[in-house]
């Protein structure tokens, strides 16, 4: 059959494109902190995780600092929180971490600090050879669970330093 069109009308469509979805933010707070300590780590999408969710791959630069290997985003939601860890520092370190997903790779810098001696006390701190003092020292924020190991020395060959144990030491003259 033959059909025969006329009075043909046109009209405007609106054009769906489809786009893929995007890491639109990724951070870590706070940016600096002290060994041992955690940080939080948030990314945002730039639309709502679609049905199924999504999962963000994590990598670390440095093995001081360590992360999850992924974030995941329940479906419909835009925001994924997860925790960085650190190590124990003996100097100022800076790491960073790479949020991966649909082809982005946003990076965040963390700074990991040491955990600093805040006060180290001797008493009595003048004594008699023979004697045992005790010493007492304070860092900075709080040790790990397990204690944390502090080097005690002395340049005095007249000081006798014990090995350091993680619950106490104590300082022995020998004159």
């Amino acid at each position: 059959r033959d059909y025969k069109v006329t009075g043909v009308q046109t009209c405007a469509l609106p054009i769906l494109t489809v786009g893929r979805n995007r890491i639109a933010g990724f951070h870590i707070t706070p940016t600096v902190i002290t060994g041992g300590d955690s940080a939080r780590i948030t990314v945002e999408l730039g639309a709502p995780a679609p049905t199924g969710g999504v999962s963000i791959g994590l990598a670390s630069s440095s093995p001081d600092i360590k992360s999850p290997a992924s974030i995941s985003i329940p479906a419909g939601n835009r925001f994924g929180y997860g925790t960085v860890t650190t190590g124990f520092v003996n100097q100022r370190i800076t790491g960073v971490v790479t949020a991966t997903y649909s082809g982005d790779a946003p990076t965040a810098s963390l700074e990991v600090i040491p955990n600093s001696l805040v006060v180290f006390d001797v008493s009595p701190s003048i004594m008699k050879g023979g004697l045992t003092a005790d010493g007492t020292v304070v860092i900075a924020s709080p040790a790990p669970r397990g204690g944390r190991k502090v080097a005690v020395v002395s340049d005095n060959p007249s000081v006798l330093v014990p090995p350091t144990d993680r619950k106490s030491t104590r300082l022995n003259s020998s004159h």
